[in-house]
């Protein structure tokens, strides 16, 4: 007979406890990644250092969806799918009634997998970055069947040891840089931090500001894989079913409290490993200044960025010819001001959103943008600001678009290259100069950055700065992976299509699943490649599943956690808050962007 296994009892004591942390290293390696790289660094960019605030909100403040979806985990031994299944309102399912929430999953896994895509693709992007002896989509495949590898052939103490390293790396490397940046022209003062915990919220950074909160913390997904690793590290067999033993209390309590020192772990090691990305893009992107240009043509910045005047909608029909403009519509622009022969024709730029009016005779180009309910019509961008770009080897279209975002202060310009790429710059009115900064788009963040570390600190700073990012990106590839692949089993036990006993049956669908979903990622990057584009729409569903998996564990607390290990009013507040913030954000991205407005 075998000799009766011994479960440990909850550690006391700081060293002690330090043994039985881990979960929360290897949920970093997955919530550290390409919303860290790119859109805090773009927040910075945008903003400078006057929102430091928000990113520390969105590092902290999400974390008490995890610690209490943790609590109930641990307690009671069931992981995410599992425990909401339990929600009610149950639909038929494949083989047995489940609850709504298990449809919502299954709907997600698209999205889910086409962000994973942009994450995978990333990651082949930085590597192609250092290596250019492959393209980025070979490089993809090589990361996914990498990912797949280590998934398949490690266990959990082999993920947690490799993700501890890597998380340990990226973000001892994330630090360096951010220090090394000190002894740099681009140096932080203590003003520019004071700055940023002033709790100023620019009206231009709204949408900016919102991106970087649904994209960095603990998102939805995060919290509920958090769940998968704290069982799968002991602490729920640790802690034992309710009645099973008469110091079962005392024992879920010690365990629930080595869990919320892993989620503070958690919080200390994202904030160290998020912040300094802001402060990057704030200390080194937001200086990047193009040139220079005399405040004598702002006139022409504000006369770009106003419409002349509006036209109804129903003249889209007209415009989307393509052809001459038509003279019913050509006298009515007459009448409104504009100076048109009748050798006028019209581009379209995008059918039905924007047109170019292009008058061949006078060699007048004005511009129409679909805005809400009207066709808005604009001089299109100046000459002479055009010229200003072409000295400095840029490119300006006439049709760029100019916007105000500081009333004689502030402006953006948004532009598609000769390669159809966007291009974003800022000006911004200092020192009596009108000073323009470029913003880089998605994955050339990291090139960027590295270019401003190899100028002023030599060429080995830019490899240490590649490095850090090949870290971040490919610890989120393994422990989204290793998450993903855990929950997919669970989801299928849920459904009823795997014997949630048969231990042989889940490894044999982890391990399939494990080739299966990396390949998918991997030829949604091969077919898109656009990285941003398919993180963009991942974290638009992301951001709107945050409330519903809140929503769920406010459920879980208060129906079926026991109440003798309940959280304290102060924690329970801080969840109906966290909750609310989601509730928020979810109705401004379905709102705002989702909503058509005309």
């Amino acid at each position: 007979m075998p000799p009766k296994q011994t479960i440990p009892d909850p550690p006391v004591g700081f060293w002690q406890t330090i043994k039985f942390l881990g979960p929360g290293f290897i949920l970093v390696g997955s919530v550290v990644g390409s919303g860290e790289i790119i859109l805090t660094t773009t927040l910075g960019a945008t903003v400078g250092f006057v929102m430091l605030w928000w990113m520390l909100i969105s590092c902290w403040g999400k974390s008490i969806v995890q610690a209490e979806l943790g609590r109930y985990a641990v307690s009671s031994g069931e992981t995410a799918l599992t425990a909401f299944n339990r929600l009610p309102g149950k639909l038929p399912g494949p083989r047995r009634k489940i609850s709504w929430f298990m449809w919502l999953w299954l709907l997600t896994m698209v999205p889910g997998h086409l962000g994973g895509g942009g994450i995978y693709g990333g990651t082949g992007q930085a590597i192609n970055m250092m290596l250019p002896v492959l393209e980025s989509k070979w490089w993809t495949i090589i990361v996914a069947a990498t990912a797949s590898l280590i998934v398949i052939s490690g266990t959990y103490r082999f993920l947690e040891k490799l993700l501890t390293f890597m998380v340990v790396t990226f973000t001892f490397i994330t630090l360096c840089c951010a220090v090394s940046l000190q002894f740099t022209e681009f140096a932080i003062t203590w003003s520019d931090v004071k700055a940023g915990l002033n709790f100023e919220f620019p009206a231009f950074a709204v949408a900016a500001g919102l991106a970087a909160y649904g994209g960095t913390g603990v998102n939805a997904g995060e919290s509920m894989a958090y769940t998968y690793w704290c069982v799968e590290k002991g602490y729920a067999k640790f802690v034992g079913k309710s009645g099973e033993s008469p110091n079962w209390l005392d024992r879920a309590r010690g365990w629930v409290g080595v869990m919320q020192i892993d989620v503070v772990l958690t919080l200390v090691v994202l904030t160290f490993a998020t912040v300094p990305f802001y402060m990057l893009g704030a200390g080194v992107l937001s200086r990047n200044k193009l040139l220079s240009l005399k405040t004598t043509l702002q006139p022409e910045l504000e006369k770009s960025s106003r419409p002349r005047f509006g036209l109804e909608l129903s003249s889209a029909k007209d415009l989307n010819q393509n052809n001459h403009l038509p003279d019913r519509l050509r006298r009515s622009l007459i009448d409104q001001g504009l100076q048109l022969s009748s050798d006028t024709k019209i581009l379209i730029e995008d059918k039905n959103k924007r047109w170019q009016i292009v008058d061949t005779t006078g060699q007048k180009t004005y511009l129409v943008r679909k805005e809400k309910q009207t066709l808005n019509i604009y001089d299109s961008t100046s000459v002479s600001l055009r010229q200003r770009f072409e000295r400095q080897q840029l490119f300006l279209s006439v049709s760029a678009i100019v916007t105000i975002e500081t009333e004689g202060r502030r402006w953006k310009i948004i532009d598609t290259d000769t390669q159809g790429n966007e291009q974003k710059y800022i000006i911004r009115k200092e020192d009596g100069l009108l000073n323009i900064y470029k913003m880089p788009n998605g994955i050339e963040t990291i090139s960027t950055l590295s270019e401003m570390y190899t100028q002023t600190l030599g060429n080995w700073a830019r490899w240490l700065f590649m490095f850090g990012a090949f870290f971040v990106l490919f610890s989120t590839v393994v422990s989204g992976l290793g998450g993903g692949t855990r929950m997919f089993v669970d989801g299928m036990a849920v459904l009823g299509l795997v014997d949630p006993t048969d231990q042989n049956a889940q490894r044999k669908i982890l391990r399939i699943w494990a080739v299966v979903s990396p390949a998918i990622m991997s030829a949604c990057y091969f077919f898109v490649e656009n990285p941003v584009w398919m993180l963009t729409i991942s974290g638009v569903v992301g951001a709107m599943m945050m409330p519903i998996v809140a929503g769920n564990t406010i459920y879980l607390r208060y129906r079926y956690l026991d109440q003798r290990i309940a959280p304290s009013w102060k924690s329970d507040l801080l969840l109906w808050i966290c909750f609310m913030i989601m509730v928020i954000l979810a109705g401004y991205i379905i709102y705002g962007k989702l909503i058509p407005t005309s």
